[in-house]
């Protein structure tokens, strides 16, 4: 307890650390309306933004996609202002995000068929006269 409350302390009381903390969450807030405003394809390759004097700065994991966001900022420009944020200029920059702080790129588990759903494939493999037809689908009726 007492390293808790000496880390609050030390968060409270520092004004550098507060006007850190300001800046991060600004940042933060920003990063997150622009990606309500962006197109589902284009969300997760903005990796963060910035408003400073007037200037937005918005970050891409890639070159293609900072091409892609570069597209859409005069349609970000005119929404914006809904959300309170006037930029005058919008720049688009690369930034790649550190390897350890990139999500998994692990692929998801492959579904599994269900018994009934492999038997059915048997089925339909044994009524087939393409013999590559039946032949794949007996494959994929393994897959249980």
């Amino acid at each position: 307890m007492k390293n808790s409350n000496q880390a609050k302390n030390i968060l409270t009381h520092s004004r550098h650390l507060q006007n850190l903390l300001h800046k991060c969450r600004d940042q933060q807030r920003i990063s997150n309306i622009i990606k309500q405003l962006l197109p589902d394809q284009l969300k997760n390759h903005c990796t963060g933004a910035n408003l400073d004097n007037n200037q937005l700065t918005i970050f891409a994991d890639s070159s293609i996609w900072a091409s892609r966001l570069r597209y859409e900022s005069s349609n970000l420009k005119q929404h914006l202002g809904q959300h309170g944020l006037h930029p005058q200029t919008i720049s688009i920059r690369v930034r790649q995000l550190p390897v350890n702080a990139v999500t998994s790129t692990k692929k998801p588990a492959r579904p599994v068929l269900s018994t009934s759903t492999s038997s059915m494939l048997h089925q339909t493999a044994d009524c087939l006269d393409d013999s590559a037809l039946a032949d794949a689908l007996r494959r994929l009726a393994k897959h249980t």
